[in-house]
């Protein structure tokens, strides 16, 4: 995340996305389908933590991915300024609830991130199937013990994800 703030700041914003990406990757993918399952366990984290819906952060992300596709594999820079920065405050409920995880040492273990992803799996396909997370859930899906009010969902992810 420093670095590709630092990125931002330098105007290098198709390195910031990359970093961004990379590091979402590195939290959420399954080892098939790294696209898919990263962006319905972030969307689920995003969409729980904002008031965004689960249909419009997936689209988003699946957005994001096809600038970094363009990036990576074709040298295509696209992305400005504007979207760096919304790139940043986007994914600023995946940092929370990372942060609540590591600050409480029984849920540090790889078991309990373990158990955080499959329960985030049922949380993106509850969202998917515009079914609301009671408080339980919303609480798990961003880290916490508590939590209050339910989610609104909305929607599928549809954008096609490269």
């Amino acid at each position: 995340m420093s670095r590709a703030t630092e990125l931002r700041d330098e105007a290098s914003y198709d390195e910031a996305l990359l970093q961004l990406i990379v590091a979402l990757e590195i939290v959420f993918a399954k080892r098939q389908n790294i696209a898919e399952s990263t962006t319905e366990r972030a969307a689920a984290v995003i969409s729980t933590g904002s008031r965004l819906s689960f249909t419009n952060v997936c689209d988003a992300l699946g957005d994001l991915y096809e600038k970094r596709s363009r990036y990576v594999h074709q040298g295509h820079r696209s992305v400005s300024s504007d979207e760096a920065e919304a790139v940043l405050l986007l994914i600023r409920p995946v940092l929370w609830a990372l942060m609540k995880l590591q600050t409480d040492p029984q849920r540090r273990t790889k078991e309990s991130i373990e158990a955080w992803l499959v329960h985030l799996d049922f949380a993106s396909k509850s969202l998917l199937a515009e079914r609301d997370l009671d408080e339980k859930d919303r609480a798990f899906v961003l880290g916490s013990t508590v939590s209050a009010g339910s989610v609104r969902s909305a929607g599928s992810c549809t954008t096609p994800i490269q």
